[in-house]
């Protein structure tokens, strides 16, 4: 059996600079898409703590007209209210850290840095992408239960719960058409040109 094994380009001339490479080609397109959606996010959140918008709703049928409304016109607010949760949660316990950069760690060598399509060699055998799949399911469920990811993550939902409900039950929801003249200033173009 021949000991050597070859590493592709990334890894041969170093991990960490071929993710910050990664990185760094997705920032633009991640800057881009904050910014698009910066303005809308910010004329929702305006209309969404306007405390002009809140009233006590009739019966059940219009809590659940409510709530369907609400949760497709603030369904950005409500992502944000569950990310910080979830970062929240995950800074507070080491466990959780410890077990999502190892989950993340163990897929993007498997799939990111080595390629999807490239065969992993462990312990003398050769993985290729069905078998990498077979080992790292049941290697990330076994780390998620043992550093208690499940329950965080069942915290995390009823916390955002706790804070979504009744703002969606309670904010009566205006007509998407309504915003209509209000986005109007954020759809021009830099060159002064309506879109």
């Amino acid at each position: 059996m021949d000991s050597s094994v070859e590493f592709p380009a990334a890894v041969e001339t170093g991990t960490l600079r071929a993710i910050a490479a990664r990185m760094r080609a997705y920032l633009p397109h991640i800057q881009t898409v904050l910014s698009t959606q910066k303005g809308a996010v910010l004329l929702l959140s305006r209309s969404a703590f306007d405390p002009r918008q809140f009233s006590k709703p009739a019966d059940r049928a219009e809590i659940v007209r409510r709530l369907t409304a609400n949760a497709s016109q603030f369904k950005i607010l409500y992502l944000l209210v569950f990310v910080a949760c979830l970062v929240h949660t995950i800074l507070s316990s080491p466990w959780l850290l410890v077990g999502l950069l190892v989950v993340l760690a163990a897929w993007a060598y498997a799939f990111a840095l080595r390629g999807s399509d490239a065969p992993l060699d462990a312990c003398g055998i050769q993985l290729r992408r069905r078998e990498k799949l077979v080992v790292l399911v049941p290697f990330t469920v076994l780390v998620v239960t043992v550093t208690g990811m499940v329950n965080s993550l069942l915290y995390v939902l009823c916390c955002t719960s706790l804070v979504s409900v009744p703002h969606a039950s309670f904010h009566e929801s205006q007509p998407i058409d309504a915003l209509d003249p209000l986005l109007e200033g954020f759809q021009a173009m830099p060159g002064g040109e309506a879109v």
